[in-house]
């Protein structure tokens, strides 16, 4: 009897086992989309560049990016948008730039290079004075937006040196221009003598080429309206517009996300100069107001866009092929303990890109698929078991009753 029991669960689960199979890809079934990357050569931590392809597939968040391992299991990474350099030695000092005001204990620097960065490292002449410092960004020394107040400024020490180092701490911003504020109406201002990041604190800003921009201009009363088109939701964060007359322009502009019901993204100053515009929108159509005045309309003649990059810090063993899957807009940010990579430097780790992305074979098996076909062959498997077991069972019966007639 023991040998029967045991011969029923065996078939029994041989053939629950073959019903429920195609359900492994149920862990990447919910991602519609999919980029496979390189064989790895040598095992270590990798930087993954990913493309604006593939981030325009994933959600708003971007929280929706897996990375998949050659046996369907997702491989634990960090996303990092800046690259981390890794040279302690050097001082990247913001200039000084004289303010529109004799406003005392101000001090505006200009960071040329568009750098991202948390803190802002100061030097001060000797203090020993209880202030607060407030710290504000901008990117046409006209509107400025606040990033920190009331940091707490640090007190000289003892010693010869006539100057002291404070470092402030902030959230991460990009402006062409921060504002380091000392608070104290009415007091003696206190002497910045210059603002700059250590390169073991900074963060490099890169930016990826967007493909090539469609747009059309309307222009209304003293208002152009430039109308920008994208055939998938890129996630947008510089655009630069070429000017091909007036020679000379210096224009306010806003920028709407027409797509998602209207949103201003970003407001800003543009001239002859060329800056770059900053954003953050993932949207297909975005409209571009500029205020004309008097002035003729400004002739575009090209209209260039960019994605900060963004990259995949994981570890990578040698012989394994990865892939990339994106394209699921429920998915939430997973939490993995290599997230503490994205604060380290970067810069020197080898960089691989993913291929073209298509559409993931296994996103067939939706949850409504899987309902549908996969439920009934449980209940196949489940019936075919019981009949199984109950042929065993009659054949025991008919077994037992035979050698009990017998004896």
């Amino acid at each position: 009897m023991t040998r029967v029991s045991q011969k029923v669960r065996f078939i029994g689960l041989l053939l629950i086992a073959l019903a429920i199979k195609p359900l492994s890809g149920w862990s990447q079934g919910s991602y519609k989309y999919k980029a496979n990357l390189p064989e790895i050569d040598s095992s270590g931590i990798y930087r993954i560049n990913l493309t604006p392809a593939v981030v325009a597939k994933c959600n708003e968040k971007l929280s929706d990016i897996r990375l998949l391992d050659r046996n369907g299991k997702f491989s634990a990474y960090a996303l990092s948008k800046n690259l981390f350099i890794d040279n302690p030695d050097q001082f990247i000092e913001f200039p000084g730039v004289i303010p529109n005001n004799n406003a005392d204990s101000i001090y505006i620097a200009k960071n040329k290079n568009g750098i991202s960065t948390n803190n802002l490292s100061l030097k001060l002449k000797n203090t020993d004075v209880d202030r607060s410092v407030n710290v504000s960004g901008s990117q046409d020394l006209k509107k400025w937006y606040a990033i920190k107040e009331d940091i707490p400024l640090k007190k000289a020490g003892p010693g010869n040196e006539p100057e002291y180092e404070q470092t402030l701490y902030f959230p991460t911003s990009n402006y062409q221009y921060f504002k380091i504020q000392v608070n104290g109406k009415n007091k003696t201002p206190v002497k910045i003598i210059r603002a700059g990041v250590y390169l073991d604190q900074l963060s490099k800003e890169e930016f990826d080429a967007l493909p090539a921009v469609k747009f059309n201009v309307r222009d209304t009363n003293k208002v152009s309206h430039v109308y920008i088109h994208f055939d998938e939701p890129y996630l947008i964060n510089q655009l630069r517009l070429v000017v091909s007359a007036p020679n000379y322009y210096e224009r306010h502009i806003s920028i709407y996300d027409v797509e998602n019901n209207v949103n201003l993204v970003s407001d800003a100053t543009i001239s002859f100069r060329g800056e770059g515009i900053y954003l953050s929108a993932k949207t297909k159509q975005l409209r571009i107001d500029i205020l004309n005045g008097d002035d003729v309309p400004l002739t575009i003649k090209r209209i260039d866009a960019f994605q900060q990059s963004q990259y995949l810090l994981s570890y990578l063993e040698a012989g394994h092929s990865y892939s990339i899957l994106a394209g699921d807009p429920s998915a939430s940010t997973p939490v993995y303990d290599l997230s503490f990579l994205k604060y380290k430097p970067n810069n020197r780790l080898p960089m691989i890109g993913n291929a073209f992305v298509y559409k993931n074979p296994a996103f067939a098996l939706s949850k409504s698929t899987v309902k549908r076909n996969f439920t009934p062959l449980l209940w196949i498997a489940i019936i075919a078991v019981l009949i199984l077991l109950s042929l065993l069972t009659w054949k025991m019966v008919k077994e037992i009753n035979s050698r009990q007639t017998n004896e």
